[in-house]
């Protein structure tokens, strides 16, 4: 057996599939990081690594990766992303085959869902079944669209501590960004559509902050502060 064969095979403790229904975005990509390291003890061959996305991928696309011989033996090692995102018939059709996989790959499917958007899928190979939902006090700090709860019930300093608790780097700045502004345009939708004169001047300033953060003179977790103060006027 050659050193290429051997770094492909997989462990006989794993399943060949896995469904991560998860919100913990954290959470999900340690997951995956252990089940490819359990199924791959002395890693995985680069070739025989593919990446599909629900939203992009057809349920024929995945199964012919799965179906292909594998570079130098041992098994492909395939991730489908945003799994939710795929068409029904994609997912009746993959369903269908993971009922009896074939002998080339090890498949991991990401569903972002939260606990309701599960139930749907609850019946589905339940022994392959991956949950990572937020629980307790973590649910009110993880989720991302809690903050938009705390600013609707005006609790400010729960806004703060949701950002304090997720704010870890420029990448934050933009996906909080884009919560706090659907979040105006939300509720100005709220108001069919009438805009007052301080959602239009709140506007303004979000894209003032954004600017200035843009530029490199205004640090993201001021400038996502400065605007949870604004959203919390009356």
């Amino acid at each position: 057996m050659n050193k290429n064969t051997k770094n492909s095979m997989v462990s006989p403790f794993i399943l060949p599939f896995y469904l991560i229904a998860f919100q913990n975005v954290k959470a999900a990509d340690k997951k995956i990081a252990e089940l490819k390291a359990a199924a791959f003890p002395a890693g995985s061959n680069p070739f025989n690594e593919s990446v599909f996305y629900g939203d992009e991928a057809s349920a024929e696309r995945i199964i012919s990766a799965c179906q292909t011989p594998p570079f130098s033996g041992g098994r492909h090692c395939i991730l489908i992303r945003r799994a939710e995102k795929l068409k029904k018939e994609d997912k009746e059709v993959l369903f269908a085959y993971l009922k009896k996989p074939g002998p080339f790959a090890f498949l991991i499917f990401l569903f972002q869902v939260d606990r309701n958007g599960w139930k749907s899928y609850a019946g589905k190979f339940p022994r392959h079944q991956i949950q990572l939902f937020f629980v307790g006090e973590e649910m009110e700090f993880e989720d991302n669209f809690g903050i938009t709860n705390a600013l609707r019930s005006r609790n400010l300093a729960k806004a703060l501590k949701i950002l304090d608790h997720q704010y870890g780097d420029v990448r934050d700045f933009y996906r909080f960004f884009g919560i706090f502004t659907w979040y105006l345009r939300n509720r100005v939708e709220r108001l069919q559509g009438r805009m007052t004169r301080k959602d239009a001047a709140l506007f303004e300033r979000l894209y003032e902050i954004d600017k200035k953060f843009r530029q490199g003179s205004l640090d993201g977790r001021i400038g996502l502060e400065l605007i949870i103060f604004a959203l919390n006027e009356k």
